[in-house]
């Protein structure tokens, strides 16, 4: 069986699934570490975040590396390679989710800002 966190990634992420959102997000989860905000609460607010993020990207690809499964949390450590026109960048990623009633209650989510930093125009490479 396949972790929920994996599911999420697989579906949400790479398979470009919105509607998986719903069956795999709590209702009143929260997710950080996304936005400049940090803190994305509620399901209706994470459909936003993800619609908008998808429309600046032409892909977003998560590979799951390893995943430490406790209790009600799981934890993966991935690759995330994103693509907008010619550009291309991949860049580690960790992220752990609490489980409540099958779903994700919470999401904290750790990037390596510098390289999608500079994917997004934020810095510039010298």
């Amino acid at each position: 069986m396949q972790s929920l966190i994996s599911t999420w990634f697989e579906r949400v992420w790479n398979n470009k699934e919105e509607e998986a959102i719903d069956t795999l997000f709590h209702e009143n989860g929260t997710a950080y570490g996304l936005t400049e905000a940090h803190t994305i609460s509620g399901i209706e607010n994470f459909k936003e975040f993800y619609k908008q993020y998808r429309e600046q990207t032409d892909s977003f690809e998560v590979h799951v590396e390893k995943e430490i499964i406790q209790n009600q949390y799981e934890t993966a450590l991935c690759i995330v390679t994103v693509e907008r026109g010619k550009e291309k960048v991949c860049f580690p990623a960790v992220a752990m989710i609490e489980i409540k009633n099958g779903k994700i209650f919470k999401a904290w989510n750790h990037f390596d800002d510098l390289a999608n930093m500079l994917f997004s125009g934020a810095l510039k490479k010298q």
